[in-house]
């Protein structure tokens, strides 16, 4: 009876820890972070970083309000902002109600225009194909001039972020994510220029 009963204490054990592991939906494999309380993966080159010591922008909640469907997330932070004449662009990631790791680890980029809101991949708009993040939902169209702008906020909040440029670019070469090569050229023709420049 000690036995069995030690034998489900231990079961039960496993299974909690196998069902905090989150899941890299675009590379269908389980990869597990550190203190997931406090870690975060952001959504262009997918590295692991401690909310605690890089700071992005907390989302507004105005964004659960006016996208209603957007993920559940309990917290949402921004990488990625433009704002045009006619719309504002954001690309976002965040954690669950239960704060672990949402499965999306692409993250999400929104449109807001007028009183409308469009979610997509942001794959779609630095690719210029159209992968949209649910069928039902319209795909986000980003000329030329927003991409270029997105890419140009996100190297400015992505340096704020982790406290510098030098910082910033070690971080992301020393990643086990995506690296500037494996980048749409939207992103790393940009990024190596970045990187290269004084």
């Amino acid at each position: 009876m000690q036995f069995t009963a030690a034998y489900l204490s231990l079961s039960f054990f496993v299974l909690l820890i196998c069902s905090s592991v989150p899941v890299n939906a675009q590379h269908g494999t389980a990869k597990v972070l550190p203190r997931l309380n406090t870690y975060m993966r952001d959504p262009i080159f997918e590295m692991d970083y401690d909310t605690t010591t890089v700071h992005f922008e907390v989302a507004p909640a105005s964004f659960g309000k006016r996208c209603r469907n957007l993920p559940e997330w309990k917290k949402m932070w921004i990488y990625a902002s433009w704002k045009t004449p006619d719309a504002e662009y954001f690309i976002v990631n965040g954690w669950l109600n239960d704060r672990t790791l949402d499965p999306y680890t692409d993250g999400i980029v929104i449109e807001l225009q007028g009183t409308g809101c469009i979610i997509d991949q942001p794959g779609g708009i630095f690719s210029g194909k159209v992968y949209p993040y649910m069928n039902k939902w319209k795909h986000v169209e980003a000329s030329p001039d927003v991409v270029r702008g997105l890419v140009s906020d996100m190297l400015h909040r992505y340096t704020v972020a982790f406290g510098g440029k030098k910082a910033f670019i070690k971080a992301v070469y020393s990643t086990s994510g995506i690296p500037p090569s494996g980048q749409f050229d939207a992103i790393r023709i940009p990024f190596e220029q970045f990187a290269k420049s004084p």
